[in-house]
């Protein structure tokens, strides 16, 4: 994933942001740590969270939310990101998780349900399942909620 940043001078410092990630900014004193500085806020900001997707800076001054006006002194770039596969162990509670719902949604039709049912796209059922990317908090309460109504899918 390629997030665009924003770099501004302002007096002896960069600030940076970057407005796919609310409120993820950082400075520096040079155009080089300013970068630096930003890939590890990014980092930071998105350790264990789903990552949002990332848009263009066209995107972003045609239809983004951010308050976004680069000038004729800013400079435009984007950092890369890749989330972390996450392993875990056999007796963690996201992975005992993870193996259940593997098992209730092997039926055919079952993703698309519990996709559904959490208001999120499959491919991000997809990467919870994978172990790609753990559910935040608030998920996996709801994903046990939907485990426990539909518990006669697994035992």
């Amino acid at each position: 994933m390629k997030y665009l940043v924003v770099i501004e001078k302002q007096k002896n410092e960069f600030w940076t942001q970057c407005p796919d990630i609310l409120g993820c900014i950082s400075r520096g004193d040079t155009v080089e740590e300013a970068i630096r500085n930003m890939t590890e806020a990014v980092e930071l900001h998105l350790e264990g969270e789903d990552a949002p997707e990332p848009h263009d800076l066209r995107w972003h001054l045609t239809k983004g939310d951010a308050e976004l006006s680069p000038n004729k002194d800013s400079i435009v770039t984007y950092i890369s990101y890749e989330p972390k596969i996450i392993h875990e162990p056999t007796g963690n509670r996201l992975h005992a998780l993870r193996k259940k719902l593997i098992k209730a949604t092997a039926k055919r039709g079952s993703k698309q349900k519990l996709s559904s049912y959490l208001n999120v796209p499959p491919s991000r059922l997809s990467d919870w399942l994978s172990g790609k990317v753990n559910p935040s908090g608030e998920i996996a309460l709801a994903l046990n909620e939907w485990l426990e109504k539909n518990q006669g899918i697994v035992k």
